[in-house]
């Protein structure tokens, strides 16, 4: 049984980063090639600074620094297993200090709840949701809110179902979480 769920988890991140790369053009060197930035629904972190570690009230820089190392690795490991067949990820150019934290939405028992990000990301505007314990949560575009734990990713649904996040955490997510939640 855990061992299946783990595979849900994994392919959920796998399909999370394969949205996140898809929106580039085949063979291209970059994202933005081809792409009219200013289209509708096209949100982009190149023109902004990565915040530097240690910036979020009560998390650390030493965790949040090896959240995004060990976000990172878990990408790039895939990427070489599969004999490196995702020619969006190439970490030539997808290096390990352009990702970073978007948001931290506090720690719970050991389990970091984050929002990943990549300055060279477009995100799509596709409305999602998700509910876990009756709680909705709302994304406004293909990213969405990531739980850590000694070095294992797990989206909030599978964080709950493993015993990381108790219903009044995910409460607690939630009204973290930006506008558009309900």
């Amino acid at each position: 049984m855990a061992k299946n769920t783990m595979v849900y988890v994994f392919m959920a991140f796998l399909l999370s980063f394969t949205v996140f790369l898809s929106c580039t053009e085949e063979g291209a060197d970059n994202f933005s090639e081809g792409t009219d930035m200013n289209a509708p629904g096209v949100v982009s972190m190149t023109d902004n600074p990565i915040p530097e570690p240690g910036t979020f009230p009560g998390l650390d820089a030493e965790t949040e620094r090896r959240i995004i190392q060990e976000y990172y690795d878990l990408l790039n490991n895939h990427n070489l297993s599969n004999n490196s067949s995702n020619p969006y990820f190439n970490p030539d150019y997808y290096v390990i200090d352009d990702f970073y934290i978007m948001y931290y939405y506090g720690t719970y028992n050991g389990a970091v709840a984050v929002m990943m990000g990549h300055k060279q990301a477009m995100y799509g505007m596709i409305i999602t949701r998700v509910t876990v314990a009756g709680i909705t949560f709302t994304y406004g575009d293909t990213n969405s809110i990531s739980v850590w734990k000694e070095g294992l990713f797990y989206t909030l649904q599978s964080a709950y179902d493993f015993g990381l996040l108790t219903r009044d955490d995910l409460e607690s997510i939630s009204n973290w979480y930006p506008k558009g939640n309900n």
